[in-house]
């Protein structure tokens, strides 16, 4: 590599590196010629494999998404050079850590080469850096980010504290995010879809019918302050029903319930009007039940 290039590089990672300490302190001064360190070295594309531990979905490397990138590339080369490891395959073979989106894009404008650094990561040391390198790009999908914190705390013990530090963003941001893992997979999945936003999800932790809601959310166009509202409502009628099945209530369901040899429920609305709910397991548990109340009413005809 020239001087004038590698200056280039350079300049490039001075640029970056305010959104990226975390990573760096992780994997050292890329640009430091010492070889424990790392060493920008140019490398044939055809020498390089995809990350065994690569955090990001294949919907990440197509056309579209790398629209961008290949512009980029075209217009002003790879600028800053990816992580790589020696790969099991054998000599000159390496294996992509962090910049796998570069080296694909790269294949695409039909590069013959591009800048690597080469370190002798162990796997748990290629998963933490490939890990915490995903969470510094700026169009992460939300769960995404959400699920590498969380594998980094289960795995690497890493605390909220050091995870902020890591991916230089506050210590909120990275709660809030984490709160996330609490949601059901289909709002999840909406979340992903861009169906749905971090604030949408974030008011639909606390509804007691989360997906349906979302659903709803997403037929009626509704905007946070909206789902907010909506929430509030659900919680609002679950509150009123329990406080409404009080003590008498409660007392009224044994007193039947012993009576017929059967589970009840009784629920009251606003307006006192309600449902009286007789539970059974099979047709011969209703049968013994109707046989019973005619029996019942026979003697009351007869009275």
């Amino acid at each position: 590599m020239t001087s004038s290039a590698a200056k280039k590089i350079t300049d490039k990672q001075q640029t970056s590196r305010g959104l990226g300490k975390g990573l760096a302190a992780l994997i050292g001064d890329y640009y430091v010629k010492d070889e424990d360190q790392g060493t920008v070295q140019v490398l044939s594309t055809h020498n390089l494999k995809p990350g065994h531990f690569q955090p990001r979905n294949s919907d990440e490397f197509t056309d579209e998404k790398l629209a961008s990138l290949r512009q980029s590339i075209r217009e002003h080369g790879v600028l800053q050079p990816i992580l790589v490891r020696p790969h099991r395959e054998g000599e000159h073979i390496y294996e992509i850590i962090a910049g796998e989106r570069r080296w694909r894009a790269a294949q695409k404008e039909n590069l013959n080469a591009i800048p690597v650094i080469i370190k002798h990561f162990s796997d748990e040391e290629a998963l933490e850096v490939a890990l915490v390198e995903n969470l510094q790009r700026q169009d992460l999908i939300p769960m995404d980010e959400s699920d590498s914190y969380q594998r980094l705390m289960d795995e690497f013990s890493y605390t909220q504290e050091k995870l902020a530090q890591a991916v230089s963003k506050s210590r909120s941001h990275i709660a809030n995010m984490l709160r996330l893992q609490a949601l059901p997979h289909e709002v999840k999945a909406f979340l992903n879809s861009g169906q749905l936003t971090i604030g949408h999800a974030r008011a639909l932790l606390t509804a007691k019918d989360p997906v349906a809601l979302a659903k709803l959310i997403i037929q009626k166009q509704l905007n946070v302050r909206e789902t907010e509202r909506l929430v509030q409502r659900e919680l609002k009628a679950k509150t009123v029903k329990i406080s409404e099945k009080d003590e008498d209530l409660s007392k009224i369901e044994q007193d039947i319930s012993s009576l017929i040899h059967l589970p009840v429920e009784i629920k009251v609305s606003k307006s006192n009007s309600g449902r009286f709910i007789v539970k059974f397991d099979n047709l011969k548990e209703l049968d013994d039940l109707l046989t019973q109340l005619s029996h019942t009413a026979l003697i009351h005809q007869k009275d």
